[in-house]
């Protein structure tokens, strides 16, 4: 998760690089989603992907907060996050011969204006 970054980056980002490791997060998840469907055809297993995309590390804690294990919950953000992208996911396997990829779909609005 996102979340997941942030507490990772903490210790090597002083100061406010975080808000610097936060922009350049989802373009380079772009470009390695691009990477691995280029090079795994005609699938990978989901949860390899989400690894290495970064979406949960390999220890899979519990969130003391919620109660919910980190690893589903980051498994249903990051599958959300392929399915916005444009891949086809079949059980836990990500098609990647079938799949289109291009940016995601996001539906935040920015409240700058």
């Amino acid at each position: 998760c996102v979340t997941g970054v942030q507490t990772c980056a903490l210790p090597i980002c002083p100061n406010l690089g975080i808000f610097l490791t936060e922009l350049l997060v989802p373009s380079m998840r772009l470009r390695g989603l691009r990477r691995i469907a280029k090079a795994y055809r005609p699938s990978i297993d989901l949860s390899i992907c989400l690894q290495q995309l970064g979406f949960y590390d390999d220890d899979g804690t519990i969130n003391e907060s919620d109660g919910k294990d980190s690893r589903t919950h980051c498994t249903e953000v990051g599958k959300s996050w392929l399915i916005s992208c444009g891949c086809v996911i079949d059980g836990c396997k990500f098609i990647t011969k079938d799949s289109n990829i291009h940016a995601p779909d996001t539906k935040k609005v920015n409240s700058l204006i």
